[in-house]
């Protein structure tokens, strides 16, 4: 079974899943296996950028709840969690 998991970040759904044996596959807009730690097959892109057709053949394709970083709570309470760049 193959999963595409969107916006993996750190790779906890991945994580899960790889430990099911599923082959996983991330997608994400940072560079997640060096500034977080991901550690399954990586794609580094914008989800805008891709084309749909290009990811046929996966079994479950997951997209995960926006990060912390990215909420509106936090920037209204003004924290970051985000790794540097």
């Amino acid at each position: 079974m193959k999963l595409l998991d969107c916006f993996c970040g750190m790779g906890g759904v991945s994580d899960g899943f790889a430990l099911e044996g599923f082959d996983v596959m991330g997608i994400d807009i940072v560079d997640a296996p060096k500034l977080l730690g991901y550690k399954h097959h990586f794609i580094q892109a914008n989800m805008c950028d891709l084309k749909g057709e290009a990811f046929k053949g996966y079994d479950v394709i997951w997209g995960s709840p926006p990060c912390r970083d990215f909420t509106k709570l936090a920037k209204w309470l003004g924290h970051t969690w985000m790794a540097k760049r």
